[in-house]
């Protein structure tokens, strides 16, 4: 998180310890591009490091991901593609620091017991 937050600041450029900070960042940014979703990549188009990458996305990735996990339906799918849906959108909010509550899970139940009916 140090160097998504802030806490850990680029070294200068010229200074021997740049090179690893920046390769410690990049692997970080190549991270956060493997974990969106296709609707959250525009916001990070052209970003060039973690922390930029993570103030972009997180607010609009997290409301776009817990979308997608009030709408899953099971439609066709087997239960296990279903449920591994389902754990692979809990998955992404945890890693956005944004784990699934006991309140998401009871709207989801909720709205999924109303459309029994």
């Amino acid at each position: 998180m140090q160097f998504l937050d802030g806490s850990t600041t680029p070294p200068a450029s010229d200074d021997p310890t740049y090179r690893s900070w920046y390769e410690k960042d990049q692997m970080l940014l190549s991270w956060i591009n493997a974990t969106l979703s296709e609707s959250a990549i525009p916001y990070i188009v052209g970003v060039t490091s973690s922390k930029e990458a993570y103030a972009s996305i997180t607010p609009s990735h997290i409301m776009g991901l817990k979308r997608q996990l009030h709408r899953i339906k099971k439609r066709n799918l087997s239960m296990h593609d279903y449920l591994q849906q389902i754990k692979s959108l809990t998955d992404q909010l945890a890693a956005c620091g944004s784990p699934v509550g006991e309140d998401c899970w009871n709207r989801i139940n909720r709205i999924r017991s109303q459309k029994r009916t």
